[in-house]
This record gives C-alpha cells, sequence and structure tokens, in this order.
C-alpha cells in the first residue's frame, strides 16, 4: 500500500497538471477574444487569476 507521503505527492503533482490546463485553456479563451469574466466563470477560478494569466497574451499582440 502507498505510503501517506507519496498520496500525498501524486496529489499535489495532479493539482499541479489541473492547473497548468486551467492556464492554458485561459491562454486560448483569451486569444479568440472571450470575455474574461464568463471564462471566470466557465472555470470557476479567481478573477485575478485570469486577469494576470491573459495579460500576457495582450502584451504579445500588441508587439505583434
Amino acid at each position: 500500500m502507498n505510503k501517506p507521503s507519496d498520496q500525498d505527492s501524486v496529489g499535489r503533482k495532479l493539482d499541479k497538471i489541473v492547473q497548468l490546463l486551467e492556464d492554458i485553456f485561459i491562454l486560448q479563451a483569451s486569444s479568440v477574444n472571450m470575455k474574461r469574466q464568463e471564462l471566470r466563470k466557465v472555470l470557476g477560478v479567481d478573477m485575478k487569476r485570469v486577469n494576470r494569466i491573459s495579460k500576457h497574451l495582450e502584451v504579445l499582440q500588441q508587439k505583434a
């Protein structure tokens, strides 16, 4: 049977994977001009997080 520390490690890794997938979704949705408020509702994440991630896409679009 797995030790509790092994289960904690797997849980942390899974949480990180979910977080990265959400970040990718935020970037993709922002690239097609999905409204940030709608995006926040779909993912159920904090608006600060959506703004923090999507602002990087705006900077790239302004440079292009």
